[in-house]
């Protein structure tokens, strides 16, 4: 999703939607088309830390003449209830519309193991990353986070399993953000 957004960003303003550059990671890692420094900037991670990156965006939003603005970045299925604050804070007075792609449990599990051992970032056996990561698993707590905001206007969840072939993946996100999928 995030990559097809960031190879559209020109025609996605031609429909009014911004696409930020602001937060997109200057690196050649597959991170580099969601905006990861705004997860990142709210959890220290990254040597990112304070909000200088949500300023930016926010100039990058107000200079802006159109309806709608698209932000992506996984990490937000880590954070709490504070953080969550904190980001609805920094978009004020935008209402916020969170849509959410759920994989089957174990399918997630799989795909995010295969991933951070083919980065480096993790050696150790399936079981132990299973048994640290099941709390992702907890949908239902992650949708209720963000439900309990006022200017949360609306969740939608989309199961990728049930999307990824039949439409594909980017025409369902563009269906659910308001994209001219055809137009992209």
């Amino acid at each position: 999703i995030q990559r097809f957004l960031a190879r559209a960003d020109d025609v996605l303003e031609d429909q009014g939607i911004l696409y930020p550059k602001t937060g997109r990671p200057d690196t050649t890692w597959s991170n580099q088309h969601g905006q990861h420094e705004l997860y990142w900037s709210l959890v220290g991670k990254h040597g990112i830390e304070g909000d200088q990156v949500w300023h930016e965006l926010r100039r990058e939003i107000d200079a802006f003449s159109g309806k709608t603005v698209v932000l992506s970045a996984e990490g937000y299925e880590y954070i709490g209830t504070r953080d969550i604050q904190r980001t609805l804070e920094y978009l004020q007075p935008h209402s916020v519309r969170v849509i959410v792609y759920l994989r089957p449990p174990l399918h997630l599990l799989k795909s995010a193991y295969t991933q951070r051992v083919k980065m480096g970032t993790y050696s150790g056996p399936f079981n132990r990353f299973v048994e640290e990561q099941t709390p992702r698993c907890n949908y239902l707590e992650l949708v209720h986070q963000w439900r309990q905001f006022d200017d949360v206007e609306s969740i939608e969840i989309r199961l990728f399993d049930k999307v990824r072939r039949d439409p594909g993946l980017e025409a369902s996100f563009a269906d659910a953000a308001g994209i001219d999928f055809e137009q992209v």
